[in-house]
């Protein structure tokens, strides 16, 4: 073998938690603009958290414009059993402990959304503490994450790209088209060609 082959490698142990291809799997959650909850977005598999945050900045960042991204590790994004009907209330109350933000959902099918935080010492505790406040007899479904297990984006990172991404929607496609097709032709051309388009179409 050459000697780059032979060679034995000492910083090992410098590198971070599966850096031997392991990949561990983060739920994403993203905020159109402050004030407003977070809402699941979707999935990303990355090595570590700060990846993932980096991962679902480049990828959901460009779905739609939004001002900050959670990513959680799926093993810590306790979710309870899908039942029949509306969550039904527990009988429990918060304790000491660490806080863990609630994600509650409407309807079957429908997305988990923010819906606030409560504290306790482990999932399970969270999950009763959870359910006692937020079943109201309107949702069907709750999640808990413990708020420090949370990979956030900063106050004012760029998420949304700073360059015209217009292109890349539906709405913005339509546009782009229409500047070039007036650009070559005149609009009322255009316009009767859009015309017949749509009625050709529908």
């Amino acid at each position: 073998m050459s000697k780059l082959r032979e060679a034995k490698y000492e910083f090992a142990a410098d590198l971070p938690p599966h850096a031997d291809g392991t990949l561990l799997h983060f739920v994403i959650f993203t905020r159109r603009k402050a004030g407003v909850p977070f809402r699941f977005a979707g999935y990303v598999n990355a090595p570590d958290g700060p990846l993932a945050l980096l991962y679902a900045r480049d990828h959901y960042g460009q779905d739609e414009v939004c001002d900050a991204i959670w990513a959680i590790d799926r093993e810590e994004f306790h979710v309870t059993p899908y039942v029949d009907g509306p969550l039904a209330p527990a009988d429990a109350s918060e304790s000491d402990g660490k806080p863990w933000t609630v994600f509650t959902q409407r309807r079957r099918g429908d997305i988990h959304v923010e819906a606030g935080t409560v504290t306790a010492v482990d999932a399970p505790a969270a999950v009763a503490a959870a359910t006692a406040r937020f079943a109201d007899g309107r949702i069907v479904n709750l999640a808990v994450a413990a708020t420090s297990a949370t990979h956030a984006t900063a106050e004012g990172d760029v998420i949304w790209r700073s360059h015209d991404q217009s292109y890349r929607l539906a709405r913005g496609y339509a546009k782009d088209v229409k500047e070039k097709w007036i650009a070559i032709r005149n609009r009322n051309d255009y316009e009767q060609y859009a015309k017949d388009d749509l009625e050709k179409t529908f």
